[in-house]
């Protein structure tokens, strides 16, 4: 068996003509952009011209997902250098405690792995408290770790795009509200969220979603559940945090 290994982060980051696949409303490998090669570089052009192809798009969607309609910005990446785990997680998601993805060919299914594979799920409506006392965390490659505030699980999201003018909608995704310091800004867009224990520690085999915009005071965080059920995967954690400084 080859595995593959990955990770998750947000279509309008990984895919150039994202646009066309929020109109489409279909997953990649129902659009012929299927036919494109979607690399992924490190560092990012953004900040060095000294870069190298570590990835590309195997899957992705962009809109309003399934008969709930739920908006989701989210793409996964196949990682062909893995000894470029450690550097790809920090500047493309969830440094610490988002997990990567490993694909069994036998079973045709792609895994999502944190560090020894117990099988668990994102957090569900029973795992949700929105009364102010539920706290989320979350790694970017511009802010750094910080946490915040679940405040919302359908909130409605406008974003406006830079360079054509149009506007483009998700529905019920989290919201985040700050909590101290500003959970998100531009470049930490595909930043994986996990829910945090009373203590402040990430509850590993509870991640939240995929942080891809900014409303004024909220953060918001796309549902994984529904594309990962879609791609047949099943996510898995370990028990110790991955090491990202070697």
């Amino acid at each position: 068996m080859i595995r593959k290994d990955g990770f998750l982060t947000a279509a309008h980051v990984a895919i150039e003509r994202f646009t066309d696949l929020y109109d489409a409303n279909v997953l990649l490998s129902h659009h012929p952009l299927k036919d494109a090669t979607h690399e992924i570089v490190h560092p990012p052009f953004c900040e060095s011209i000294d870069n190298k192809v570590i990835g590309h798009v195997v899957e992705s969607f962009c809109g309003n997902f399934g008969d709930q309609c739920f908006g989701l910005d989210v793409a996964f990446i196949n990682v062909h250098d893995q000894s470029f785990k450690g550097i790809i997680y920090f500047f493309l998601i969830n440094l610490k405690y988002y997990p990567s993805v490993r694909r069994n060919d036998v079973n045709n299914i792609y895994e999502i792995l944190i560090l020894e594979r117990t099988e668990t799920e994102p957090a569900n409506d029973q795992d949700l408290i929105l009364d102010g006392s539920l706290r989320v965390s979350k790694y970017g490659r511009t802010t750094g770790h910080t946490t915040g505030i679940l405040s919302d699980d359908s909130l409605m999201v406008c974003v406006d795009h830079c360079h054509n003018g149009s506007f483009y909608y998700f529905e019920g995704c989290f919201g985040v509200v700050s909590d101290q310091q500003s959970v998100f800004e531009p470049g930490d867009s595909g930043s994986g969220v996990y829910l945090l224990d009373s203590n402040d520690t990430p509850k590993h085999s509870k991640p939240l979603g995929i942080a891809f915009a900014r409303m004024r005071f909220l953060t918001a965080v796309c549902r994984i559940r529904e594309f990962l059920d879609a791609c047949n995967v099943a996510i898995c954690i370990e028990e110790e945090p991955m090491d990202v400084d070697a």
